[in-house]
């Protein structure tokens, strides 16, 4: 029985373009080693060859997707080009929750488990500050973090990360439907399932997927298209489940009550308030991006006390952004550069 919960892997999907593509061989190759683990959150650790050693790199990624995308291919992989500007990475891997992980509060996940994972990058790194990067809810949760922890970090960076909540997109505006019952819904399938979370995502645009496979057939004799269509396909459709005691704050607190932005906002005994933020702060915008509008942004309004906020507007989409082949050229280089600015 195929498990289509992680389909492309122990449906052998992947093996299979492997096997038969051999230019997808290299598909998130970057070598790294497991630290610890919490549960299914893992903590990666990909280690840097460059001579000149930078302060290192903490990734959180988004927390419906396998973290491969920051990986896709050698030239697409943002993990290899922080390895040879000299940063040691560490990743948070979500993992794949099992069903009793329905019940880890949102409490417990940012004040147990996170910060027993940012105790160990800092013994492993010896104390250096670290650079904090979060995609999408990753980077929500990332924001957070640096609220609760900022004597750990350098700076903060935002990929596509949604924080005000009250724009009137298709994903505010579902969440906000009176009829949505999200007690009864998190009651009745526990972990929010993935096969769920994507049809949202795909409703979102439901034309997309006719569009995409429109254009593969047009480009089928061009190898480099083909190689980068399935690269991504093999990440798009690897979702994974939502932890649904987590799944009912990120919506109930975030989607519904926009309480990140109008703050303070309170996890467990916690107080986390965007005006208290100070960090170094770089803010990246997907001008295409159906998932997380332009809108949903950080701005300098929400932290009057950031005196170094960079916000930079970036063609593609919610993935396209930063991986996308212009942002490899351009968005890469100036990220790298205003981190330097950092360690100052």
């Amino acid at each position: 029985m195929i498990d289509f919960q992680h389909w492309p892997e122990t449906s052998g999907f992947l093996q299979f373009l492997k096997r038969t593509e051999p230019s997808l061989n290299d598909i998130a190759s970057t070598p790294f080693e497991v630290l610890d683990e919490v549960g299914a959150i893992h903590l990666r650790k990909y280690h840097s060859t460059a001579k000149d050693h930078r302060w290192p790199v903490l990734i959180l990624p988004s927390i419906i997707n396998r973290p491969f995308v920051l990986d896709l291919l050698p030239e697409k992989s943002f993990i290899l080009n922080l390895l040879e500007n000299g940063h040691d990475v560490y990743m948070i891997d979500w993992g794949i929750p099992q069903s009793h992980e329905q019940y880890l509060s949102f409490e417990k996940l940012m004040t147990l488990h996170l910060e027993y994972l940012l105790q160990k990058v800092e013994m492993d790194c010896g104390g250096a500050k670290v650079h904090l990067m979060g995609h999408c809810l990753g980077g929500t949760i990332g924001l957070m973090v640096s609220l609760m922890n900022p004597h750990r970090f350098a700076s903060l960076t935002l990929i596509t990360t949604p924080i005000r909540f009250s724009d009137n997109d298709k994903l505010s505006l579902w969440a906000r439907c009176p009829d949505f019952d999200l007690q009864a819904f998190t009651e009745a399938y526990g972990n929010v399932p993935w096969f769920l979370l994507q049809s949202t995502f795909l409703a979102l645009k439901p034309t997309q997927v006719f569009q995409k496979y429109r254009q593969l057939l047009g480009k089928l004799k061009d190898p480099r298209f083909v190689r980068n269509f399935w690269a991504m396909e093999s990440w798009a459709n690897d979702n994974v489940d939502l932890r649904g005691e987590c799944f009912k704050v990120l919506l109930g607190e975030l989607y519904q009550k926009n309480a990140l932005e109008k703050g303070p906002m309170k996890i467990g005994k916690k107080t986390i308030d965007l005006r208290q933020h100070e960090l170094p702060t770089f803010v990246l915008i997907a001008d295409a991006d159906h998932i997380v509008s332009p809108l949903s942004h950080l701005t300098a309004e929400m932290v009057p006390n950031v005196k170094n906020l960079k916000v930079v507007n970036s063609e593609g989409g919610h993935v396209g952004a930063l991986i996308g082949g212009r942002s490899v050229k351009t968005i890469w280089p100036q990220l790298n550069n205003w981190m330097k600015t950092c360690e100052v």
